[in-house]
């Protein structure tokens, strides 16, 4: 039923409905909306706070009601309960005179937007803001004006946008399947014949123009890497290393190392996995109660695997991401320290023990981060060639993840790649004459001539033997017999592989025909191929003869600053070959022996020349020149 309300005067009013707390919900103490004033709840419990009268600090009783519930009239204001206080009106002139100034919203600002007003994520458009000169001192970098065209969106059908280079006044957008460059402060308008031509224009990025060719970076924005005019990337998703010059994008892997990218590259997956270490808290009594390090077990983990940039989790509570308890700061390590017994590791903030509940010693504690595989790239400018390290990443034993790493250079001055490095690099650049890496919190200088006998040493850790391997393969379409190895160089290199091509493949053992059953017969198909001794280096090869006291040399042998070795045969006798027996014999007369024979057939061989590890280690080891004697095969 109806309800009135006397007025004196004609005159609008607004009712207005208040929803007060919920049972159980406790407010602040400080809140006067609890002090003696509260309503019994229907339901037996404790009293709730009656509602605020909106803008006040206080909360008035004698502000006009309606007295209803929903169970009908009820005249006494005191006894409503309920839903009955949770209306009020308020006036809608100011001080409820008639014709008096109405209180309005005033003038207020609409946006009409086309779609559903959502965050939207547009990994393939650009945004920019307005400018900033430290100067003048405007600062708009933090204005985005809708009244401006300041978006500038490429093709989604090229996938996200993952790198951005500003050359000149141009600026190149590397997507994951395309390559474009756009204007910068200035468009291109195009003349009868539909030659562009470049005019000055009020846009900041004008017209965007792609590149020929369908090449990308993939998801591999790290593997960028520049010098003077020319660009370097990888697209893993095609298998191949490009170049941007002047004109246009080459694929320079497709010098000498197609396949090799081809099979390499088709393992990269930049998808991200997360790593968790568990570790053990240690020493307590030497830590203080407010630390900003620990000390931990190493365990099967040890400290290697422990890496700038992983956060903490300790007894379940995550140092990184929690509220603002842990000093409202994220907590994560910063550096590392190996110990031998055990690992000290440094945290970028102050924790207390007595956040994370601990009572007994040793404490469990998980290290975690997110890992991806990385093509890393970089401008060596001390040798002036393009470095790239293939990275990818298999699970390991749940201490840490397995990297099987490729490092290899590209040289603009014979146009190809040139030699596999033993580091595996997290970041890589330049800086005057010198090259530069990290591999997370380490930087070394590479090249260094001052460093002393640190030749094959990455980050503090050697990494031996160095390794060159070539094929030999003179007057193509004869077999010869490879007699000699010779090297000018320094001393220390050793051969670890001298091997003959191999030949077509022969079943092993020998068919029987005619076959019965194809789907169960098993005969194997065989290669065979000569190969040689190892041939010892000049140091390792060195030994004294007991009868006469003389100095020989099993491997290679110095004559006039030239380094030579015979090469002796250890292939296995085959069918239809001539060999040289020395005429020992069994008991029942089978040949037993043959005399070694000298030499290695073959229309060409593959050797494998390395440092030993006894020769001036860390030393200068040189190659100038390989080569090996031989003859035209009789047999």
């Amino acid at each position: 039923m109806a309800y009135s309300i006397p007025v004196k005067f004609f005159n609008s009013f607004w009712m207005k409905k208040v929803v007060p707390k919920a049972a159980g919900d406790v407010l602040p103490a400080a809140s006067p909306a609890t002090t003696n004033i509260s309503w019994p709840n229907t339901d037996g419990g404790d009293h709730l706070p009656l509602p605020m009268w909106p803008g006040l600090p206080w909360n008035p009783t004698d502000y006009p009601i309606f007295p209803w519930n929903n169970a009908g009239i009820n005249a006494n204001p005191n006894e409503l309960i309920g839903e009955q206080r949770q209306w009020y009106v308020e006036e809608a002139c100011i001080r409820g005179g008639f014709n008096n100034t109405r209180a309005s919203l005033g003038v207020r600002a609409y946006l009409v937007e086309d779609e559903e007003a959502m965050q939207q994520h547009r990994a393939n458009s650009l945004i920019y803001s307005g400018v900033y000169n430290s100067r003048t001192g405007i600062n708009d970098t933090n204005v985005f004006s809708i009244a401006e065209d300041i978006t500038k969106s490429l093709n989604p059908a090229h996938g996200s946008i993952q790198k951005l280079f500003a050359e000149n006044t141009n600026l190149n957008i590397f997507q994951e399947n395309k390559v474009s460059h756009a204007l910068i402060d200035k468009d291109a308008v195009y003349t009868a014949e539909g030659s562009p031509m470049q005019t000055t224009s009020n846009v900041v990025i004008g017209q965007t123009i792609p590149y020929l060719g369908e090449y990308g970076i993939s998801k591999n924005p790290e593997s960028f890497a520049t010098y003077g005019f020319q660009k370097y990337f990888v697209d893993a998703n095609r298998g191949i290393v490009g170049r941007l010059s002047r004109d246009g994008i080459t694929e320079i892997s497709s010098n000498g190392m197609r396949d090799w990218f081809r099979d390499n590259l088709s393992e990269i997956n930049s998808e991200q996995s997360q790593i968790t270490l568990p570790y053990n808290i240690l020493f307590p009594g030497l830590l203080p109660q407010v630390t900003n390090y620990f000390q931990l077990e190493p365990t099967e983990c040890g400290c290697d695997n422990i890496m700038p940039g992983m956060t903490l989790v300790i007894n379940g509570i995550n140092t990184s991401g929690e509220p603002s308890w842990l000093n409202d700061m994220d907590s994560y390590i910063v550096d590392v320290y190996n110990g031998g017994t055990y690992c000290t590791i440094i945290l970028s903030n102050f924790l207390n023990w007595d956040d994370f509940g601990i009572t007994a010693w040793p404490n469990d504690l998980q290290l975690k981060y997110y890992v991806s595989d990385k093509v890393v790239g970089g401008w060596d400018i001390h040798n002036k060639s393009y470095t790239v390290s293939l990275q990818p990443r298999f699970p390991g034993n749940g201490c840490f993840e397995n990297v099987s790493y490729h490092t290899l250079n590209f040289d603009e001055s014979i146009n190809g790649w040139v030699s596999f490095y033993d580091f595996n690099p997290t970041i890589m650049c330049s800086l005057k004459n010198s090259f530069l890496s990290s591999n997370g919190y380490q930087l070394w200088k590479h090249h260094d001539e001052f460093g002393g006998n640190n030749r094959g040493f990455f980050y503090d850790q050697p990494h031996a033997p160095a390794s060159i391997s070539f094929i030999f393969n003179p007057s193509v379409s004869i077999v010869k017999s490879f007699q000699t190895l010779n090297y000018e160089g320094s001393n220390g290199w050793e051969a670890t592989r001298y091997d003959g091509d191999p030949t077509e493949f022969n079943q092993s053992p020998a068919p029987i025909y005619p076959v019965t059953d194809p789907l169960t017969y098993t005969a194997l198909w065989q290669a065979y191929n000569d190969t040689t001794q190892t041939v010892a280096s000049y140091e390792e090869g060195k030994y004294v003869d007991p009868d006469d006291g003389i100095t020989y040399h099993a491997g290679f042998v110095r004559k006039e600053n030239k380094y030579v070795s015979e090469l002796k045969s250890q292939s296995k006798v085959q069918a239809e070959e001539v060999i040289y027996w020395d005429g020992v014999v069994d008991a029942t007369g089978k040949p037993t022996s043959a005399t070694p024979i000298s030499g290695l057939k073959g229309f060409f061989v593959t050797v494998d020349l390395q440092t030993d590890l006894s020769t001036d280690i860390g030393g200068l080891k040189e190659l100038f020149a390989v080569s090996s004697n031989y003859v035209v095969s009789s047999t």
